[in-house]
């Protein structure tokens, strides 16, 4: 790589290690959140698209995710290299009852609160 900007020194022929073992580049996710812009822009590129799932509900996505395939397939890209994620969050205690206790605090300071 050889870059020069404004925030740090230059590079100048410099490997990065250890190379990707994808090929033929690592696969690049595009965070689609609520934004047709960000959707748009995964489809036309090629990469995934994440949305998130702490945002709403899954039905809220839908028109995102329809309008991702149709752009991602008119932009030429295959229909099988179409990919669609979706973050959530999960809190992890011995019992159901225990990380319940722990993790409302958090979601009634509003914290996690969804955005509706």
């Amino acid at each position: 790589v050889t870059w020069q900007g404004r925030w740090r020194s230059p590079l100048d022929d410099v490997s990065i290690e250890p190379r990707s073992v994808q090929r033929p580049h690592l696969p690049v996710w595009i965070a689609g959140g609520s934004s047709a812009t960000s959707v748009d822009l995964a489809a036309e590129v090629g990469a995934r698209l994440m949305l998130p799932g702490v945002f709403a509900p899954a039905a809220f996505f839908e028109s995102f995710v329809a309008r991702y395939r149709e752009r991602f397939i008119a932009s030429g890209h295959p229909v099988e290299a179409l990919r669609v994620g979706n973050v959530f969050h999960a809190h992890v205690a011995a019992t159901s009852q225990e990380a319940r206790r722990r993790w409302e605090p958090r979601a009634r300071a509003g914290s996690c609160r969804r955005r509706r």
